[in-house]
């Protein structure tokens, strides 16, 4: 769970809480600038895009490429490839930190100017600020502007696992800054407007999360136009996720891959590049038929609280719990259901972990509440025999001496019925989402219904996405992308003789 919600409300809302890649690009980046698109040309003007590095890019969109509304696609094909360089949050994102690094490490090297050549993030962000990068990190500061900062730093974190052991998180400082601008807006004038927008959405794209655009248009709903399409606006999911589609040969992919990369590595050819290529189209082919992330987790998690669901009411019965009805189990389902809603794969996978360990802390609180319960029918069966016994005293002074027995074990009784809630409630704990106390004044079922529109049903696609994603429970995580492995394998052509 996100472990802070701001004052603000800032992840109130329809899709609060959700963290996914934006979408696309803003608005004005799609726009024609003389013969190509504003995004080219910036890239352009930045001296990151040559005459020979646009030759390098070879993307082929092909015929069938999906591309968003506002996008005039009249312009030449070499100007839709670059395009669709750029419209790919991932590889972006990659590049940027990718920058990050080889800064901090002052590297320079052919793979660092490539890398250039895709970071247009790296571009907005100083346009923003010059000096992006160098401020001071601060934790502690970024986590009360951006209340759920721990798990974006998170999937910071995961995605660049493979670049650097610990990123250098000083960028995300800037969010500091946006937000005092953004409390300013009126002020601002229009060129200045442009470029904090600008930098919301690098800062959302190199985090993977578009939390960052979601809180910018909750507090200027002026950015609407602007970025109001980069940023996904899907109703909630229940916790039911649909099966999984047929698996497809990922396996040939991977050898036929590290077949071509030993190939590469000890001698390079055209032929091996040409194969690549066809590699990763096969790999684009397939991609649609594969689950992302986040809908393997959510299956995960939903085979993990039905196994829960069985055990627990398998208990109950054994252990003649007859106050676990079907309405407590309802409520504890919903439960389950609400804690999943808008958690992004990693926290999937850590909520299906701790149903598998709630199946432990079921037996453990069912045990405690079993014993009890023999406590509790002894404590009454010895004060029925008490009372029986009273009835028959034949003296006043055997009478006075059950009536002192007789109250000593109706304390123990008392005793024994005042700790069954507590122990009750720890039943209802244990099989709740991180062990969190079940209150039995709440309505779960109500309050996961209310989080689902009437509609309840993934909405179309944002003309602003150029690729539809598979469906999912949770936001969408990054799978098996073609765009990923055909820009490598551009970039490896790009250093053969043509």
């Amino acid at each position: 769970m996100d472990a802070v919600r701001s004052d603000a409300g800032s992840d109130a809302g329809p899709g609060a809480g959700r963290h996914q890649p934006v979408l696309g690009l803003p608005t004005s980046l799609l726009a024609v600038e003389g013969k190509t698109y504003a995004v080219v040309a910036l890239m352009q003007r930045e001296g990151w895009l040559s005459r020979d590095r646009r030759r390098g890019v070879v993307v082929d969109t092909g015929p069938q490429q999906s591309w968003p509304e506002r996008v005039d696609t009249s312009l030449a094909r070499s100007e839709l490839n670059l395009l669709a360089r750029f419209i790919d949050p991932h590889p972006r994102a990659i590049a940027f930190w990718n920058l990050v690094a080889a800064r901090r490490e002052r590297r320079r090297s052919e793979a660092v100017s490539a890398a250039h050549i895709v970071s247009l993030e790296a571009q907005l962000l100083r346009s923003y600020d010059p000096t992006w990068g160098t401020q001071e990190f601060n934790d502690e500061a970024l986590r009360r502007a951006c209340p759920p900062w721990t798990a974006i730093r998170a999937r910071i974190e995961e995605e660049t696992a493979h670049l650097v052991r610990r990123p250098r998180l000083a960028p995300c400082m800037l969010w500091l800054a946006l937000c005092a601008d953004l409390d300013r807006w009126p002020a601002l004038d229009e060129r200045r407007r442009r470029v904090v927008a600008h930098a919301v959405f690098a800062l959302a794209s190199v985090c993977w999360s578009d939390w960052f655009v979601r809180e910018a248009l909750r507090r200027c709903p002026e950015l609407e136009p602007e970025l109001g399409r980069t940023c996904a606006r899907q109703p909630a999911q229940p916790l039911a996720a649909p099966e999984l589609p047929a698996r497809v040969p990922v396996a040939h992919i991977v050898e036929r891959l590290a077949a071509l990369c030993a190939e590469l590595a000890e001698q390079p050819t055209q032929e091996a590049v040409r194969e690549l290529l066809a590699c990763a189209r096969d790999a684009e082919a397939w991609q649609r038929a594969l689950p992302d992330r986040g809908l393997v987790a959510m299956r995960g998690l939903r085979h993990e609280v039905e196994v829960l669901i069985a055990q627990a009411r398998e208990r109950a019965s054994a252990r003649a719990l007859t106050w676990l009805g079907p309405e407590v189990w309802a409520q504890i389902e919903a439960r389950w259901s609400l804690a999943a809603l808008g958690r992004d794969a990693s926290a999937l996978r850590q909520l299906a972990q701790d149903a598998a360990q709630a199946q432990a802390r079921l037996d453990e609180a069912v045990g405690r509440c079993s014993e009890a319960q023999v406590l509790l029918e002894s404590a009454r069966a010895a004060l029925h025999a008490l009372d029986a016994e009273l009835q028959a005293a034949p003296t006043l002074a055997r009478r006075r001496e059950i009536e002192s027995a007789r109250l000593l074990a109706l304390h123990t009784l008392l005793d024994a019925e005042g700790g069954q809630a507590a122990l009750e409630d720890a039943v209802l704990a244990s099989v709740s989402p991180w062990s969190e106390a079940f209150d039995l004044g709440a309505d779960y079922r109500a309050d996961h219904d209310a989080s689902l529109p009437a509609s309840a049903r993934p909405v179309a696609p944002s003309v602003n996405d150029p690729a539809p994603e598979i469906a999912s429970s949770a936001p969408a995580t990054r799978s098996l992308a073609a765009p990923d492995a055909l820009a490598v394998c551009n970039d490896v052509a790009a250093l053969l003789p043509s």
